[in-house]
C-alpha cells in the first residue's frame, strides 16, 4: 500500500473509488463534480505510477533470489 500512498491527494481518491469501492467512471465523477475524462486521466496516471514503483521492487527481488 505504500506505492499507493505515494500518489497526489486527487488521483489516490479516484484511484480508491475505481478500485477499492467499485464505483464507475460516471459516479466517481459525479461524486467528485470532475468529468469522467478527468478520472480517465488521474487512473491512468495511478496506474503508470504503481507500475513503475512496483518494477522496482520486482527487480530487486529477482536479484535475490536469483543473483
Amino acid at each position: 500500500m505504500k506505492a499507493i500512498d505515494k500518489l497526489p491527494n486527487e488521483c489516490r481518491r479516484v484511484f480508491d473509488k475505481s478500485r477499492f469501492e467499485g464505483k464507475s467512471y460516471e459516479e466517481i465523477s459525479q461524486e467528485l463534480g470532475i468529468s469522467v475524462n478527468t478520472v480517465k486521466y488521474h487512473i491512468k496516471n495511478a496506474l503508470a505510477s504503481l507500475q513503475m514503483n512496483l518494477s522496482k521492487y520486482l527487480i530487486t527481488l529477482l536479484l535475490f533470489f536469483f543473483g
